[in-house]
């Protein structure tokens, strides 16, 4: 018989029956100490511990086919979910749904060849075999009552029938039960034998970094510990470094180091490089000086020369967040006009490809995604689909992890297909921050009194401004509460005279404004030295926000100094970097991404801000302080 004649047998017996052995893939560890199972042990005890070792509880052969195949079909998922019971091989939120990928032998397969029982020590064996049973079947239960469907995807169908198990588990995760009965054949969209191929690949990766690193099982605190002896740290390589907000997460994460940094130190299109000095600021934080490179001139290949990177130096990471101000709605011209900067945004995916950084980590304006050219991050997403990597994007309000300041920007993960893709979203997954922590006031109350830049804040260009600074009220205030006084003609300006008249106020409200004590403070943009372009006076005192204020608000710490010869040029680092509270969160992110290791929610705080333990809830808690 034929394999695409017992295939279509299969679909009409009641389930997916097993393939002869002279059809089947080559075989994995698993499978070899299966063959032997039933004849006398020829290894010695330290061949057969060695053996064993290899059989893997994670990332098997048969669980990387199912996540490739449904990967292609366009589902995305969680790994071994540790606040689920059994830590479910995949797990699917969006459908409230989790598969278990389970071996033949080890999970018994009812009426399965492969589930053969040992001959010698059958006691044990049985004993073992009766415990995995009823731990699958507790566990089925504990998922059922909090609301999970449960599906088991055996090895047997996955490898012998490729393609029809993996539609099969598409069916049910979108509403069917999986019965053969109710199993209609898809034409595949995907090549058997290359899901096999890729699946094998992945397998002989893992089974060989577990040869170098004898006795370490998936990647955790042990793996964690050998890597970080062996290769000193995780590589972290960041483009459009300005003044070092991304990298400064990761540098203070011990997992994590700086390698090497780009910025051309543009303060606008008109200026030449090394006008924005931000470079200084970066080294003065970071310890390591960074390539002023305009890299829209560098292509792919030359990156590693140009940045002085051996090529033996294998990156862990890439940090790249290109100019957002040619995407940003704040930019009247962005809404037509499609700023040659954008490009930057393409050129960052074939950076990545040409470093092979596991992952790809980036912040942008949130009209990367949801503007009117968004294609450039559709290129840079399909760009990296294409060579291997998952890619995640969203638009997020950043006070939802802790910044006190209404801020909503792109964050996009990307990592390689053998690694699991973790989101922010998972990071705080059940906690929240409460209202308290997110206030102008709270914010100001952790600032050191050694904090460096506290008494950095530049003067008023004149006497006009004093006054009308002066007659803003305190804790909120605006212009628009000028129009009360009897002095307002002399107060306004031409320009909020002029909007008074066409009632068209739109955001121009905010400009001159006092920040409120107990609010978030408005959004930080780069041009934050002067009052006329945001709500940046101070809630009460009579000027503009300080520079430590400000950095405070953008999420720095105590410690962190901002370095300039020109005051304007200190603020603009602020308002132009990522913010290090979510940078810090994103080192963390991508330590659980490459070791297997899930933070806790405490420990992706960035110290010396804002934030403390007693501030991170769950969520049930934190909708009590919400109003």
């Amino acid at each position: 018989m034929s394999a695409d004649r017992l295939a279509e047998n299969s679909m009409h017996s009641g389930r997916l029956q097993t393939l002869p052995d002279s059809w089947r893939y080559p075989e994995t560890a698993e499978s070899l100490v299966r063959a032997k199972s039933n004849m006398t042990d020829t290894l010695s005890k330290k061949q057969r511990s060695v053996a064993m070792s290899k059989v893997r509880s994670a990332d098997t052969k048969p669980e990387w086919i199912l996540r490739c195949g449904l990967h292609r079909l366009g589902f995305r998922y969680r790994l071994r979910n540790r606040r689920l019971p059994g830590r479910p091989d995949i797990a699917f939120p969006k459908y409230r749904a989790v598969v278990f990928v389970h071996g033949c032998y080890w999970h018994r397969h009812s009426g399965c060849k492969d589930a053969s029982r040992p001959k010698s020590n059958v006691a044990f064996w049985t004993r073992k075999f009766a415990e995995n049973i009823e731990r699958d079947q507790r566990t089925k239960r504990e998922l059922a009552a909090r609301g999970w469907r449960v599906m088991v995807a055996w090895e047997c169908e996955l490898v012998g029938h490729t393609v029809e198990a993996i539609h099969r588990v598409a069916l049910w995760l979108r509403g069917g039960t999986a019965a053969a009965d109710e199993f209609r054949y898809v034409e595949p969209v995907m090549d058997r034998g290359e899901l096999l191929a890729v699946a094998e690949e992945k397998v002989r990766y893992r089974i060989a970094s577990y040869d170098e690193k004898p006795g370490l099982r998936d990647s955790g605190a042990a793996e964690v510990q050998q890597l970080c002896k062996k290769a000193g740290q995780f590589a972290v390589v960041d483009l459009f470094s300005g003044a070092g907000g991304m990298s400064y997460g990761f540098h203070k994460h011990p997992a994590f180091r700086i390698v090497a940094a780009a910025d051309a130190e543009l303060g606008k299109p008109s200026t030449g490089r090394g006008k924005l000095q931000c470079n200084s600021t970066y080294v003065q934080n970071i310890g390591v000086s960074p390539a002023r490179l305009d890299l829209s001139t560098v292509s792919a290949g030359q990156l590693r020369s140009a940045l002085a990177l051996p090529e033996e130096q294998h990156i862990s990471v890439l940090s790249t967040c290109p100019p957002c101000t040619g995407f940003s709605r704040a930019n009247p011209e962005n809404h037509l006009r499609d700023d040659r900067r954008n490009s930057l945004v393409r050129r960052s995916a074939e950076f990545a490809v040409a470093l092979s950084a596991d992952i790809v980590v980036m912040e942008n304006a949130r009209e990367l995604i949801r503007g009117n050219f968004k294609h450039h991050y559709e290129w840079f997403r399909e760009h990296l689909e294409s060579h291997g990597y998952n890619v995640f994007g969203r638009t997020y309000m950043l006070s939802r992890f802790g910044l006190p300041q209404v801020r909503e920007r792109a964050i996009v993960i990307a990592a390689r297909q053998h690694l699991p893709l973790h989101t922010l979203d998972s990071l705080w997954d059940g906690w929240g921050v409460r209202d308290k922590a997110l206030t102008v006031r709270r914010t100001f109350k952790t600032i050191s009194p050694h904090a460096v830049g506290s008494d950095v804040f530049p003067d008023f260009s004149s006497d006009a401004v004093r006054r009308r600074i002066a007659a803003i009220p305190k804790d909120g205030g605006s212009w628009m509460d000028l129009l009360q006084r009897d002095d307002a003609e002399d107060l306004l300006t031409d320009a909020m005279k002029r909007t008074v008249a066409s009632k068209r106020f739109g955001s121009y409200p905010d400009v001159y404004g006092r920040m409120a004590w107990d609010k978030p403070a408005p959004t930080i943009k780069r041009e934050c030295a002067h009052v006329g372009n945001g709500r940046y006076v101070h809630p009460e005192q009579d000027r503009l926000c300080s520079v430590r204020e400000l950095a405070a608000l953008q999420g720095f710490p105590n410690d962190f100094v901002v370095n300039g010869a020109a005051v304007s040029n200190m603020y603009r680092h602020i308002g132009d970097a990522v913010p290090p509270l979510i940078s810090y969160q994103l080192a963390h992110l991508a330590h659980w991404i490459l070791t297997g290791k899930q933070p806790e929610v405490q420990e992706i705080l960035l110290p010396g801000t804002n934030l403390s333990s007693l501030d991170v809830v769950r969520k049930k808690q934190q909708e009590l302080f919400y109003g």
